[in-house]
């Protein structure tokens, strides 16, 4: 699950930081029709978790203890390393740039992140800083407000000059229901990662997620769905929206239907 989603991430980011002249030229991406400034793209992974778990002969865990050996970066991290990485490479490959006030920042991402419980979700907020510090990016302002705590980072990358960009963070601690997925309606870039521990979601949920310029990797592990759900042709028929997913399901795993 993790190689795929950070073989798609090295695409999404690929796409979106392609030229840093476009990045220049469209500053801090104002819409007029939002009325507010936007990024050049989005992140969005309502099932967050921990943002880290430990993963050894017993399986994977959240219970994550600081200093274990056998912790794992969860979705949020890839995400965010990801994006850092793809922006180095693209500082990296450019020749001429347009000049930029030096005091000028650059919006490169913004990250909506979520997880229900509410443990889970304070030690996401800590293992996302401590990310963030690790790739050497400047917290520039923190809004904590009920159930939501805003992250503002800022880092001068270098190539023909020296851009800063920032990046945005948004965590929330609520359930998928309780996300007003229309708001992703007005924005281009996005890349949505759903991966439910069970299925809390049908398709329909997913319409303001789809579109030119979206993109959705949806991951449903078997193995958990089986735990919770008894009648799992029902439920799948629910998410899928008919039965054509049963072929496919079939052919991979017939043991476990």
């Amino acid at each position: 699950k993790r190689g795929i989603l950070s073989n798609f991430l090295n695409s999404f980011y690929g796409m979106q930081f392609t030229n840093v002249n476009d990045l220049i030229d469209n500053k801090n991406f104002y819409r007029p029709d939002v009325g507010e400034n936007t990024f050049a793209c989005f992140y969005f992974d309502p099932f967050s978790g921990q943002g880290r778990y430990r993963n050894d002969d017993d399986g994977p865990s959240q219970n994550v203890l600081d200093g274990d050996v056998h912790i794992e970066h969860g979705s949020p991290i890839i995400a965010l390393t990801k994006c850092n990485t793809m922006l180095h490479r693209m500082m990296a490959s450019q020749g001429h740039q347009i000049p930029i006030d030096p005091e000028e920042v650059i919006n490169s991402c913004h990250f909506y992140l979520g997880e229900a419980d509410k443990n889970n979700f304070a030690i996401l907020v800590e293992v996302v800083k401590e990310r963030m510090k690790l790739l050497e990016w400047r917290p520039e302002n923190i809004v904590i407000e009920r159930n939501l705590t805003k992250l503002y980072f800022v880092k001068i990358f270098t190539g023909m000059q020296e851009i800063q960009f920032r990046i945005r963070l948004d965590l929330y601690n609520k359930k998928f229901e309780d996300w007003d997925l229309e708001m992703f309606k007005r924005y281009k870039g996005v890349f949505s990662f759903i991966d439910p521990f069970g299925l809390d979601f049908t398709m329909n949920q997913l319409e303001y997620l789809m579109g030119d310029t979206k993109f959705i990797f949806v991951n449903l592990m078997v193995q958990t769905i089986n735990r919770f759900n008894q009648n799992l042709y029902s439920l799948l028929g629910k998410v899928y929206g008919g039965d054509g997913w049963q072929n496919a399901y079939k052919r991979y795993d017939d043991e476990i239907i």
